[in-house]
């Protein structure tokens, strides 16, 4: 079963709209394009299911929803990594990325460009020497969070060995995700059977989500950002919320 649910996962995760065709250009104009700064910085990459181990690779440019990068082997299309990536404060966040396209560069290596699972916010740009900039207001697939009244959510890790249930805060929500309050670290790439819990008088909510966005907070809890197997209709966000 656990099988089973990673592997929908992986085919779900490589359907996420990205602004990248097979050549890592930008595409039409009715999808968002998010602008590529070129940028000089390093970060660990590690795709334990390609056989890659945490190695340093060297960044060539980076927006809100991708970024491209040296390596020193190929990954398939297709390949889950995580990204452990500098933040603004001088602190890290590990990030779920795809990868779209890979291209040999001679003696450089390959080319990996990729998308990532979560849009990065300005933090994050900002740690790599990006200026913030402002997401044009028809841009159609960035998701509104909101900050429920009242939320929880109890949280099993689909693993070789399913682990018991615990309890989560739920720090944010939108339709295509919700943001966790969590005592222990999650790695990103796990995937975690939620029952989510709105109001009092409104049943809860059992749905498959992915962590993609792992960052600790101040308070030595950990900040989870998770996107659900499937968009929540209006009327189960209402209930959430």
């Amino acid at each position: 079963m656990f099988e089973q649910a990673r592997d929908l996962w992986r085919r779900l995760t490589q359907t996420i709209p990205n602004n990248l065709d097979g050549s890592g250009e930008p595409i039409s104009e009715d999808r968002r394009r998010a602008e590529r700064v070129a940028v000089v910085a390093t970060a660990m990459c590690q795709a334990e299911s390609a056989g890659l181990d945490a190695t340093s690779v060297r960044f060539r440019d980076i927006s809100r929803t991708g970024v491209s990068f040296l390596l020193n082997r190929p990954l398939e299309p297709g390949t889950m990594v995580t990204l452990d990536v500098p933040t603004a404060d001088g602190g890290r966040v590990t990030i779920l990325a795809c990868v779209r396209h890979c291209t040999q560069r001679g003696n450089d290596g390959w080319l990996i460009g990729c998308s990532f699972a979560v849009e990065l916010g300005d933090e994050e740009l900002i740690g790599f020497g990006v200026e913030s900039t402002a997401i044009p207001r028809n841009d159609q697939r960035r998701w509104e969070r909101v900050t429920p009244t009242a939320g929880r959510a109890i949280l099993r890790q689909l693993a070789e060995k399913q682990t018991g249930p615990a309890i989560a805060r739920v720090l944010n929500m939108s339709a295509g995700g919700v943001g966790l309050v969590f005592p222990s670290r999650i790695e990103a790439g796990t995937l975690l059977d939620l029952e989510l819990i709105g109001k009092a008088d409104q049943p809860g909510l059992a749905i498959l989500a992915s962590v993609v966005f792992v960052s600790p907070r101040s308070d030595a809890n950990w900040l989870l950002g998770c996107n659900f197997i499937r968009e929540l209709t209006a009327a189960e966000l209402n209930a959430l919320i």
